[in-house]
């Protein structure tokens, strides 16, 4: 009886043979990645990184400057609500309310105008870097 045919590759064992010298059988492209694809992919992920954090920065700065100009706006409006309907006496007006983000600072100045029974209020309200400017107009006291 002869010899049954022998495969000449063996499967499973990790080893290809070939007569009696074993070869290390070539590692299969889907198996893993390579070191130069995870690089890629740590920049790729490091660049995206990156812009998310620029953008909440962004966002952050945003919600901030948002937030100072409503308790302006609130500290103006308060101002002009206790603004008298006549004029003062006396022509500048100042003072500072404090706020969740420090002291806002606020000036109420009286300007005469001419040839209309009208004066000028103008109201500014100031925090940081930052002024808001309100100006309204009221009668002149009768004589």
């Amino acid at each position: 009886m002869k010899n049954p045919r022998r495969n000449k590759f063996v499967q499973g064992s990790g080893f290809r043979v070939q007569g009696n010298c074993p070869q290390p059988r070539a590692q299969n492209p889907e198996h893993g990645f390579s070191l130069i694809e995870l690089l890629m992919a740590s920049v790729i992920m490091a660049a995206a990184g990156a812009l998310l954090m620029g953008g909440l920065v962004a966002a952050n700065r945003g919600a901030d400057r948002r937030i100072e100009q409503s308790l302006m706006t609130q500290t103006l409006a308060n101002r002009l609500a206790l603004l008298d309907d006549q004029p003062a006496s006396i022509n500048v007006v100042h003072g500072t309310d404090e706020t969740p983000l420090g002291s806002i600072a606020w000036e109420v100045q009286w300007h005469d105008m001419s040839g209309v029974p009208l004066t000028e209020a103008t109201v500014t309200v100031t925090h940081n870097d930052r002024t808001t400017r309100l100006v309204t107009y009221r009668a002149l006291p009768a004589p």
